[in-house]
């Protein structure tokens, strides 16, 4: 599939990790004699990679990102996170996710600090690689904070050196991350972002945590908050959207009791003008969301009612 698809795209060359028929083996390339040649690139216009999103509002896309992109995000990154040569930092995410790819590993090398790898993740082998190699910071997604926070296993290792954890890819509970850093000693912040963005638009700065937030944008970041169905604006204390909760529930209760309830805890705008109950709430593997799915849901709802209430022969 990937050789059609290269053939597709005029790609002349395909260069792979280890050995497959019609592709180039990496490891050729170092036993290549001579200098490796000098190529002329405009770092404001070429690419330097081509992460996809994830696919939370729709089908995956190619993001094209350029060498300036990929600089200036980790200068941006790095100027919150003040990582330094005293840091060991555990590559949890993939290196060909946008956490892996344009947060750990640029920032951490920019910096100077140590970075220790994983194969794949397990609670065990990630606890050891903290206590083994004294790691001071990692970025995780929120499973890997509700099993920080909860799992017995973890008290069995010395997570001390920790100084810093930080929790992306999606929204984590204010309550899940206050248990998480009290547990463990250490400051637990979130950030926003998306592969578009390189990585991460905002952090909670660490010397000034806020349980729930997605923290503060960048230095040299611009953001507007607007309405999805007009374009504009919206003015302070308006989301743009009506919230619409879909619950999976572990025991009995009516909606009227769960609005109630959420009315209590949060400003007017922000309480619940419908809930939708449900068996499941869609997820990816990170524990990400999936949003479009339940897009999917109500504009079907949607049109079946539509469907219900327009007369025979009517468009």
């Amino acid at each position: 599939m990937a050789r059609e698809a290269a053939a597709r795209a005029g790609v002349g060359e395909v260069l792979i990790f280890g050995e497959a028929e019609g592709a180039t083996p990496f490891a050729s390339l170092l036993a290549a004699e001579g200098a490796a040649p000098e190529v002329q690139i405009d770092p404001a216009e070429d690419l330097a990679a081509l992460p996809y999103s994830s696919g939370t509002t729709g089908l995956p896309k190619g993001v094209e990102l350029t060498h300036a992109n990929l600089v200036a995000h980790a200068r941006q990154a790095q100027a919150v996170m003040g990582l330094t040569t005293d840091d060991v930092v555990v590559g949890v995410a993939p290196f060909f996710h946008a956490i892996g790819q344009n947060i750990i590993l640029p920032c951490s090398l920019r910096a100077g600090a140590t970075v220790v790898t994983m194969p794949r993740f397990d609670l065990a082998g990630f606890l050891g690689l903290v206590q083994d190699h004294r790691a001071t910071f990692t970025i995780v997604v929120p499973p890997i904070v509700l099993a920080l926070a909860g799992h017995p296993m973890v008290d069995g290792y010395d997570l001390s050196s920790l100084r810093l954890l930080g929790c992306g890819a999606a929204p984590l509970g204010a309550d899940v991350e206050q248990r998480c850093a009290d547990r463990l000693g250490c400051e637990v912040v979130q950030g926003f972002g998306m592969t578009e963005s390189s990585a991460v638009l905002a952090i909670v700065p660490p010397d000034a945590p806020r349980r729930g937030s997605a923290g503060r944008l960048l230095p040299g970041t611009e953001a507007r908050i607007v309405d999805p169905a007009g374009g504009g604006d919206v003015g302070p204390g308006r989301t743009g959207e009506v919230p619409v909760a879909h619950v999976a529930t572990r025991s009995q209760v009516g909606a009227a009791e769960l609005q109630a309830w959420v009315a209590e805890w949060v400003a007017p705008f922000k309480r619940l003008r419908g809930i939708r109950f449900v068996d499941q709430v869609p997820r990816s593997p990170t524990g990400k969301l999936l949003r479009r799915v339940l897009v999917e849901v109500e504009r079907a709802d949607a049109e079946r009612f539509r469907a219900e209430i327009e007369p025979a022969g009517v468009a």
